[in-house]
């Protein structure tokens, strides 16, 4: 299953950004692209992908690991 997470890069961040990356590892889909959000993709921030097994999904969900 592939996973996704918001990356803050070093920038000042808009409130959007910053609840995307505290939300931790989710679902990929679940994950809004860069410039959905109210900075517009100007706060520099990035997408983490990751797959891991079906079985592991419990472990990562919501972690920032």
């Amino acid at each position: 299953i592939l996973l996704g997470r918001r990356v803050l890069g070093a920038a000042e961040h808009c409130d959007d950004c910053v609840t995307y990356a505290n939300q931790g590892w989710q679902p990929i889909e679940s994950v809004p692209i860069i410039g959905d959000s109210q900075c517009d993709g100007n706060c520099r921030c990035s997408t983490e992908q990751r797959e891991v097994l079906a079985e592991e999904l419990d472990q990562w969900i919501g972690t920032k690991r």
